[in-house]
């Protein structure tokens, strides 16, 4: 019987450098989603906002960040996920499809202080 394989790196193209960056798999998530967010910020601060369960105060930190800083601030973080699910992620995906976009706009998401401590 095979054993597992340790997770395997993902590579991230560093936004300042163009050179390829090796994080594991939840840094490399992290870094991807925070991007995004922070481009949707840039385009729309109270959409984006709204859209990922952000406050304004956070947006605006995240788009003060140059993306070498956004990077080395995802990096410090370590490969410990950032976006932690919807407590109603099973629900949705055992949800009939015609369902899931309602159920997905009528439940609200986790937010970070509704989790145990």
């Amino acid at each position: 019987m095979p054993t597992p394989a340790s997770p395997t790196p993902v590579p991230d193209l560093h936004p300042s450098a163009g050179t390829a960056v090796w994080y594991e798999d939840a840094r490399s998530t992290n870094l991807q989603v925070m991007q995004v967010v922070r481009l949707g910020l840039e385009r729309d601060l109270a959409g984006t906002c709204l859209r990922y369960g952000i406050d304004a105060d956070l947006g605006r930190q995240l788009l003060v960040l140059t993306p070498d800083e956004l990077c080395a601030r995802v990096a410090s973080i370590g490969n410990r996920s950032l976006f932690v699910p919807r407590r109603d992620f099973l629900d949705l995906l055992q949800a009939p499809d015609e369902l899931r976009p309602t159920l997905a706009v009528a439940r609200h998401a986790v937010r970070s202080q509704d989790l145990p401590t």
